[in-house]
């Protein structure tokens, strides 16, 4: 996402110098310069607020919900999630059927 970020401030930039030729409007050195130096700085501010989403994103990880219906001993007993992945098991299964890790039960 970042190089997407950089490449449409560039052509953007570029955009805006081409549009400016066209209309035969001569930009000088200076004011090409304090454009380009403010599309680097706008890509740059835009990667930062991209990091930050990133970093505030929760992880979608599935957690083992626990069945509060049975409370016999038979139920506490028996695993209803994979520890691994969060995959719901099959009764008596020795393997999980996403991940492939073995079901160790207590």
């Amino acid at each position: 996402m970042k190089v997407l970020i950089w490449f449409l401030c560039i052509f953007v930039n570029a955009l805006i110098t081409t549009i400016a030729k066209e209309s035969g409007v001569t930009l000088g050195a200076i004011p090409t310069v304090i454009l380009f130096a403010g599309m680097m700085w706008l890509a740059q501010t835009l990667c930062k607020k991209w990091d930050e989403h990133k970093e505030d994103k929760p992880k979608n990880k599935k957690k083992p919900v626990q069945n509060s219906q049975n409370t016999d001993n038979k139920a506490k007993n028996q695993i209803l999630f994979c520890r691994k992945c969060g995959e719901p098991l099959i009764d008596n299964s020795q393997f999980c059927r996403k991940c492939g890790a073995e079901i160790v039960k207590e």
